[in-house]
């Protein structure tokens, strides 16, 4: 993050254990944007790097209980095909429509 100062802050995060869903990547970028993002001036830059990603893994722990719903991974599972066919724009969550839309 980089302010129009010319300051700049960085954080890490990484998870315990691997996550596929969008609102939880989600949830994990807005808390760390939280943390960051500490002084009233202006952002002049800011990035979000993600890395060791990897493809959802269908061998599930034998002795660890589900994490994710039936209705959660049926949720998730429509938008990677609507994404797919349709492209990654096709589909995208309110907060982030609003910012595409109104240009802020």
């Amino acid at each position: 993050m980089r302010y129009v100062d010319g300051l700049s802050e960085e954080r890490t995060d990484s998870f315990a254990a691997p996550k596929s869903f969008d609102l939880e990547l989600m949830d994990a970028a807005d808390r760390l944007l939280q943390r960051t993002w500490q002084r009233r001036v202006r952002l002049r830059a800011l990035r979000l790097d993600c890395d060791r990603l990897a493809p959802l893994a269908q061998q599930m722990d034998l002795f660890a209980a589900p994490k994710q719903n039936i209705e959660e991974t049926a949720l998730q599972n429509a938008l990677d095909r609507l994404r797919g066919q349709f492209g990654h724009e096709s589909v995208q969550w309110g907060r982030n429509r609003l910012t595409t839309v109104t240009g802020d």
